[in-house]
């Protein structure tokens, strides 16, 4: 496969990103596999040239705007998206030269079609290249808002969010985190494999492993590989992916052999195979067929015993499971603010309407939740954002509506992790602050 079929491959995936509102790890998985017999150094280009040009998009529009005549938000698809792709390399790749980004841009232009703008693309991006230094950048002095928004890619509307909820110092590491590298976090599967069979495995295939940061007996971390589904161990459920923000879940909820569990919003089984592995009997519930179809693959490959699968709306209540569970977890549907790193096109879809409808719908789940549960049962609520609106908030929301009190998570938490939170019975991870996602959980015994 050629330069430009790589670049051509990349554009592909931005452009069905930005306008048939595919999820960019799906798709940027789904061209790796079809690419799965190339060079891995070409793998790798794309991969990096994808996620890097998806998650600086706004910084990137910034930089074209000051040399474009028309927009960035005005241009053609295709041709912002080269432009876009194109800047990423000369700004973060030292592997490609500039002239040599540029010229395949232009080449690629002409390829879809836009000979008449290839002019344009290549004097655009001549232009970036010879006045690289001349760039104007927000003042972080005077204008802090615009500031983080175009140095971190965050919408200026989220910015504003996130000024309101965390100082300065705290926002800037969140904001910075959305950008890091970070290797990928896999739990092991104690039922069928040891940490240290399946890290020599691992290592075998010239994939670098590394010690888990909080559950080390639990989790491994993984890094250097284009597609998990060919790291082996995969397929035959020796591991199962998942953050350790997400397994403190297993942690906490102090799951007993023969516990009743139900798990609401439970795709794609991370914590349902987790409360299996430890002895619960689980169902786990999800509202589409392809949602549960994941959970169900999951099971199988992980080969766990005792989960039922279930496609329900969460949102609908219904009366045969009332005050039948032990456990009811609610990983409920959330804006995802804490997984930014690993999802960059959460920040540019997310609407302010969009957030006051989570909240609505998290808590019409929270109420049925609390009916599912057993007098002195267990409830769970999580989340993968940083937003206290669906977080503390909703944390107020079951305390003031529930018979239910705060049960202490200090015990089931590495000694950094530790606070005056966890004494009242709920956990915020941070991403940045914490070597982990950005995480919410919170624990309730039901007292009525």
């Amino acid at each position: 496969m050629s330069e430009v079929d790589i670049r051509e491959t990349a554009l592909q995936i931005l452009t069905d990103i930005e306008q048939k509102n595919k999820d960019s790890r799906k798709a940027l998985q789904a061209a790796l596999m079809r690419l799965r017999f190339e060079d891995k150094t070409k793998r790798a280009f794309l991969s990096k040239l994808v996620t890097g040009t998806m998650e600086r998009k706004l910084f990137l529009d910034h930089i074209l705007d000051q040399f474009s005549k028309t927009p960035m938000r005005k241009c053609k698809p295709v041709i912002r998206n080269i432009l876009r792709m194109t800047v990423y390399q000369i700004w973060y790749m030292d592997s490609v030269p500039d002239t040599a980004a540029v010229n395949e841009a232009v080449k690629l232009a002409k390829k879809k079609g836009f000979a008449t703008l290839s002019g344009f693309v290549n004097g655009v991006l001549r232009n970036v290249i010879r006045k690289k230094d001349e760039i104007i950048f927000p003042d972080k002095e005077t204008d802090y808002e615009a500031y983080l928004s175009v140095m971190y890619s965050m919408p200026i509307w989220l910015v504003r969010k996130m000024l309101t909820d965390h100082d300065r110092k705290t926002l800037e590491t969140i904001l910075r985190s959305t950008l890091d590298e970070r290797e990928t976090t896999i739990r092991i599967n104690g039922k069928k494999t040891t940490k240290e069979g399946l890290k020599e495995r691992i290592e075998k295939a010239g994939i670098t492993v590394t010690e888990a940061e909080y559950l080390k007996d639990r989790a491994l971390k993984i890094a250097d590989f284009d597609n998990i589904k060919r790291v082996p161990g995969f397929k035959e459920g020796l591991f199962y992916v998942q953050d350790e923000s997400s397994m403190f879940v297993g942690e906490i909820v102090g799951v007993k052999e023969g516990d009743i569990v139900y798990d609401l919003c439970a795709a794609p089984g991370g914590k349902a195979t987790d409360m299996a592995e430890r002895g619960a009997i689980v169902t786990a519930f999800d509202v589409t067929e392809e949602k549960c179809d994941l959970i169900r693959e999951n099971i199988e490959r992980t080969g766990l015993d005792g989960i039922t699968i279930i496609k329900k709306d969460a949102t609908k209540y219904d009366e045969t499971l009332k005050e039948r569970a032990d456990i009811v977890i609610c990983d409920v549907p959330c804006s995802g603010l804490g997984v930014i790193r690993k999802h960059p096109d959460i920040k540019y879809r997310l609407t302010k309407e969009e957030l006051s409808e989570l909240v609505i719908l998290q808590r019409r789940i929270l109420d049925n939740a609390y009916r599912y549960l057993k007098k002195g049962g267990t409830l769970i609520l999580s989340t993968c954002t940083i937003n206290p609106d669906e977080n503390e908030k909703n944390r107020a929301y079951i305390l003031d509506n529930y018979d239910v009190e705060t049960v202490p998570i200090t015990e089931e938490l590495p000694e950094e992790l530790k606070g005056n939170t966890t004494d009242l019975g709920y956990l915020t991870l941070l991403p940045g602050v914490a070597r982990c996602d950005g995480f919410f959980i919170s624990k309730y015994k039901k007292v009525g």
